[in-house]
């Protein structure tokens, strides 16, 4: 993978609630600025889902920044359009997520969080 490529996807296939979405996708992005368009209901909010750890992919493999992604992390963010809390996460858990992924100090999240709820 040449050194600018930030994202590749290699023959990348994943289904959603038995429907296919991505199929045998391949592709290298190396430009800072990226656009991702279509119409609702493409997928493109799964795409970033996968980028981000969120999903996994059924076959195929998904790098950011030469790094295969099997898992969120603290180095991959995703702002979703409705700014929608995790659904299968607590409330606490959404308020201290931030938190937990910078490895913060479990007696300081309870105490942060306890104190923004």
């Amino acid at each position: 993978m040449p050194n600018n490529t930030w994202l590749k996807l290699s023959d990348a296939t994943f289904y959603w609630q038995n429907q296919l979405i991505l199929n045998s996708v391949s592709l290298e992005l190396s430009s800072r600025l990226t656009w991702l368009i279509g119409p609702s209901g493409v997928g493109k909010s799964t795409f970033l889902r996968i980028i981000a750890g969120h999903f996994l992919l059924q076959s195929g493999d998904c790098f950011v920044f030469n790094e295969p992604i099997r898992k969120p992390s603290p180095a991959r963010a995703m702002v979703l359009q409705d700014f929608k809390l995790f659904p299968w996460l607590s409330v606490f858990d959404n308020v201290s997520i931030g938190m937990r992924f910078l490895k913060y100090d479990p007696d300081m999240i309870q105490e942060r969080t306890i104190f923004l709820l």
